[in-house]
């Protein structure tokens, strides 16, 4: 019976491919986020200076290589947005619009506790 001294390294050396790929193709390691983290984002929008409502204010994240997410706001200022757990944790802007009202910009994480609930739009 002939010996084949090359078979366990040859199993060795797949095992090691079957590891190193995964590292090289995930970058630092890190998983996505789990779906856990999909979270509903609630938003008010109001004008600055009276806090009343505004009705159909245009509410939209931006996240680089991603859709951006938009929602419109109700009759009473309120809109809520689905952030999707390929969202959570990334940096983007939330920009709002209204009919009137000057453009409101600001730089975020989107992060389920540090997005702002309430938005104030100046006139123009």
């Amino acid at each position: 019976m002939p010996q084949v001294w090359w078979v366990p390294i040859i199993v060795a050396i797949i095992g090691l491919i079957g590891i190193i790929i995964p590292l090289l193709t995930n970058g630092d390691n890190q998983s996505s986020p789990p779906a856990s983290q999909t979270f509903d984002y609630p938003v008010r929008v109001q004008e600055k200076d009276s806090e009343g409502t505004i009705p159909n204010a245009r509410v939209i994240l931006e996240v680089a290589s991603k859709a951006p997410l938009d929602e419109i706001t109700d009759s009473n200022g309120f809109a809520r947005i689905r952030i999707e757990s390929s969202y959570v944790g990334k940096p983007g802007k939330i920009i709002v619009e209204a009919t009137g009202y000057k453009k409101y910009t600001q730089n975020i994480d989107l992060n389920k506790d540090t997005l702002p609930d309430i938005i104030r739009l100046e006139r123009q």
